[in-house]
């Protein structure tokens, strides 16, 4: 069972980083090919909208920004946010480390969140966007309040009852 669990504490390690190594990725592109990937993205929602009688049009404005900030910012940090603290709660020592563990993730993750935004300050057709900063960090930062939230709750609560509970 411990081997099973280091092997799934690895792979999540290794999918949260080819995740954070994806979003840089993505960041390189121009605008051109930036839109074309939202693009792609739009007409899968909304075909998929459509099955259950929801009507939108795949080149609607709204959709595609929604589309842009929803999944391709929000989403996509939130998922990575995920991989991090899956990786932070497989992880097996003393609570002081899994929480310096914690907290290094999430400056990692907050500084691939500002970094993509500079680095399409050189992307042609694209740019940085202060909003768009705040909406990666925005879809980071959930995972890691609700494990904070479920961590304090767990720890306070096994002290209160005398026990010690592994987090």
């Amino acid at each position: 069972m411990k081997l099973f669990r280091e092997c799934v504490f690895f792979l999540s390690i290794l999918i949260y980083l080819g995740l954070c190594a994806l979003i840089i990725y993505l960041s390189f592109a121009n605008g051109e090919t930036s839109s074309a990937q939202s693009n792609i993205v739009t007409e899968i929602i909304s075909e998929s909208l459509g099955y259950i009688n929801i009507k939108v049009g795949p080149n609607s404005d709204i959709v595609k920004h929604l589309v842009r900030k929803l999944i391709g910012h929000f989403g996509l940090f939130l998922v990575t946010g995920v991989f991090a603290i899956s990786s932070v709660a497989l992880y097996k020592k003393n609570w002081r480390q899994k929480l310096f563990l914690l907290g290094s993730f999430y400056i990692f993750g907050a500084f691939i969140a500002i970094i993509t935004e500079v680095i399409q300050m050189s992307s042609v057709g694209r740019g940085p966007s202060a909003n768009d900063t705040l909406i990666n960090l925005s879809g980071y930062s959930i995972p890691f309040i609700l494990y904070l939230i479920y961590f304090i709750y767990v720890y306070f609560k096994g002290k209160k009852e005398g026990n010690y509970i592994e987090l």
